[in-house]
């Protein structure tokens, strides 16, 4: 059986660990949510083709902050590595770019759902002192002893264990005992995991794909 590996960012030098022993991220969610979301679309007899109907705005930031997510990526699996100091700041700009993207999309019905999740995700990075949270509990159950214990000692970049008492801040689900990749999610993932959820099936059906504060209505409609 062939057995893959990642490089982590550990202080002051990488270890090599199981591929899957460390992820964290709301990419999985965003995966995951649009996944589900398909299959809803299609039980309600939607179509995926009507989803690139859709005019999407900003698309430069969303370009900017899904290169910034998978260089993150690749830093975790060992095929990048960069000597750089600012990991914090680059991630903190792919929170903001993704929320510029969703503002200027806002109209797109159930989308400022997924903002809010984001933003909630943004805050609780700063909350954690510019790291990931992970509840030490959630973080004993999702992830390998040998990484349970390099998060308790705080050598692992942008991650940090948090008390099960300030759940709200940070990962507190295992979702590896739910879906298909490892991770510890928080109260922001599973905002942005329905949100994209909804987003996806209602635009594959078709209907109202605004919010009610655009609708309009037919010159005909009052007529006697």
């Amino acid at each position: 059986m062939e057995i893959k590996y990642t490089y982590i960012l550990v202080k002051p030098k990488a270890i090599k660990y199981n591929v899957n022993d460390i992820n964290p991220w709301e990419d999985k969610v965003v995966l995951e949510g649009l996944l589900i979301g398909i299959l809803i679309g299609y039980i309600r007899k939607g179509e995926i083709s009507k989803i690139g109907n859709v005019v999407i705005k900003g698309k430069f930031f969303i370009l900017v902050s899904l290169l910034i997510q998978m260089s993150f990526l690749l830093l975790n699996t060992g095929l990048l590595d960069l000597n750089f100091n600012y990991y914090e700041v680059i991630l903190i700009a792919s929170y903001i770019f993704i929320l510029i993207a969703i503002g200027v999309n806002w109209r797109i019905k159930y989308l400022p759902i997924i903002f809010v999740g984001s933003a909630l995700n943004l805050i609780s990075f700063i909350i954690n002192g510019l790291n990931i949270g992970i509840t030490d509990n959630t973080a004993q159950i999702a992830f390998s002893q040998e990484i349970y214990q390099l998060l308790s000692e705080g050598n692992i970049k942008l991650f940090k264990i948090i008390s099960d008492k300030k759940f709200f801040t940070g990962g507190f689900v295992p979702w590896n005992r739910m879906m298909l990749f490892p991770s510890a999610v928080s109260i922001g993932d599973i905002v942005i995991f329905i949100g994209v959820i909804l987003v996806v099936q209602n635009l594959m059906i078709n209907r109202s794909r605004f919010g009610s504060n655009s609708v309009t209505f037919s010159k005909n409609l009052f007529r006697k």
